[in-house]
């Protein structure tokens, strides 16, 4: 069982375009172990300074045919960040992602 124990340190990540996100996660603390984990929001990805709709936008310009260059430049970002987003999202991850999203619909 996850207690609440405070807030993490406040984090700016960017979203499309110029946008930004600026978020405090909350801290919990288990109840059995004693141990604290951050609790992040939907709009942010552990370990990445690109909110999910960022992430997320790049993935479908894709998916629509834009190469990692094109969108590295469409969205402001670097060529080796969008190639890293591209490639962590192949198969078979990339079919549980589109099940996912048929499904929200």
């Amino acid at each position: 069982m996850l207690r609440p124990f405070g807030t993490g340190r406040t984090r700016t990540v960017r979203g499309v375009g110029v946008d930004t996100v600026t978020v405090t996660p909350r801290r919990t603390r288990c109840a059995d172990c004693s141990t604290t984990q951050i609790l992040l929001p939907t709009e942010l990805v552990a370990r990445r300074a690109d909110s999910t709709a960022a992430i997320g936008a790049a993935l479908v310009a894709n998916a629509g045919g834009a190469g990692f260059r094109n969108i590295a430049a469409r969205f402001g970002r670097p060529e080796s960040t969008v190639r890293r987003w591209l490639r962590a999202a192949r198969e078979p991850h990339a079919q549980w992602l589109y099940r996912r999203g048929a499904a929200m619909r």
